[in-house]
């Protein structure tokens, strides 16, 4: 994965990959911002499972 990267690149390279469809769901949940460096992108997904799960 090259950065940096948008939403739309996440979610083409996960699916290349064969990513989980739980996973996809949550990258097309994150803001749509350029990307620069892979913690952010982890940042915000944790952010989504912590807030937005039950």
């Amino acid at each position: 994965m090259g950065y940096p990267a948008n939403r739309k690149d996440l979610i083409k390279f996960a699916e290349g990959k064969q990513s989980e469809s739980d996973f996809l769901d949550l990258l097309k949940e994150i803001t749509e911002i350029e990307y620069k460096i892979e913690y952010k992108i982890e940042y915000k997904i944790e952010y989504k499972i912590e807030y937005n799960n039950p």
